[in-house]
């Protein structure tokens, strides 16, 4: 018996209470029994992020996967209010009301700051969430870059950071710096992925929708939540690229582990060599890993390893990944067993 996949229908949107919100779901949508999988991106991302792990995931059957554009991200409508964590939250629950799909527990992912919103909807939706995907999440302390505070100074705050991703940095430079090793073989397409999106609303667009995030959003702020869904039997997985600096391995990733290490139903992993969009570079790595665990197939790191991280790059170290490296060898008798 094949699996009917429905074709993506681009550009489709929903009316939610801030705006239209753009989505696309794709997968089993004529199957009742098909479980839902939701993906939310991160602070700078889109629907673009997860299309590799999207098609993994619809190509095998079984499932329906919705993803969409947090609020002025991608073909979303902009919102100009603070862009807390509740106007997410909320966004994805009536995302989820319109497309009639609320009354089943579902699948969700999360990264980065999309991780952060996963942690917060599932703190304030319990019921809804049967399992929980956290990919490198926000929402945890740790020192955000020097200067960071000033982004919320009207105007000072919009200036400093278009002068730092436009004029100090070169956007691919900004962009590899932190989110990919910009010498990997994968990463040229994403990092144009990533140039479209910052360009296509126009750098003022980038600059407003990321300087009201970063003031505004609980990116260090979401311990409560954490530690509340931490305590619940909700089967996780919770994934770090090793030498990820935007939310830092070495800093988050033992929190999280110290929050959810109770939980039997959690399962801990971290890619060798890989940064913070670690999911775009070791695209077969990921998608193996995270749809053979949404699926409750074999996902031990000794059947991955077998599987072989053959696109592993050697990331060219600055003094901050030395810190990371060192703190991964000095804890590898923790932590060593998650390392694929």
């Amino acid at each position: 018996m094949g699996n009917k996949v429905t074709p993506i229908q681009e550009r489709t949107y929903a009316q939610t209470k801030h705006g239209r919100t753009h989505y696309i779901l794709e997968g089993d949508l004529q199957n009742p029994n098909a479980q839902l999988v939701v993906c939310v991106h991160g602070i700078g991302a889109s629907t673009h992020a997860y299309e590799s792990i999207a098609q993994e995931i619809v190509q095998k059957g079984g499932f329906k996967v919705l993803r969409y554009d947090l609020y002025s991200r991608g073909y979303s409508d902009p919102v100009h209010l603070p862009h807390v964590g509740d106007l997410f939250v909320e966004q994805l629950y009536e995302l989820l009301v319109h497309l009639d799909l609320f009354d089943h527990k579902f699948l969700l992912i999360g990264h980065s700051m999309g991780g952060a919103v996963a942690t917060l909807f599932t703190n304030k939706y319990p019921d809804m969430v049967g399992k929980l995907v956290l990919l490198t999440p926000a929402g945890l302390p740790w020192d955000l870059p020097f200067g960071s505070f000033l982004l919320g100074i009207p105007i000072l705050g919009w200036i400093i950071f278009l002068l730092v991703t436009r004029f100090i940095l070169t956007m691919e430079e900004s962009i590899g710096e932190n989110f990919f090793d910009i010498k990997h073989p994968h990463s040229e397409t994403s990092i144009k992925i990533q140039l479209d999106l910052r360009t296509k609303g126009g750098m003022s667009n980038y600059t407003n929708y990321m300087t009201n995030s970063v003031s505004n959003f609980p990116l260090t702020g979401c311990t409560k939540e954490a530690t509340c869904i931490g305590k619940q039997k909700r089967p996780t997985l919770i994934v770090w690229g090793q030498y990820d600096t935007t939310t830092p391995s070495d800093i988050c990733f033992p929190q999280w582990y110290n929050l959810f290490k109770g939980n039997d139903g959690c399962n801990f992993v971290v890619v060798k060599d890989v940064r913070h969009n670690f999911f775009n570079e070791e695209i077969e790595l990921s998608n193996k890993l995270i749809s053979s665990w949404i699926r409750g197939e074999e996902h031990k790191n000794t059947k991955l390893i077998q599987h072989g991280n053959k696109n592993a790059s050697q990331v060219i170290l600055n003094e901050r990944d030395v810190n990371i490296k060192r703190f991964w060898d000095e804890n590898e008798h923790l932590f060593g067993s998650f390392m694929i």
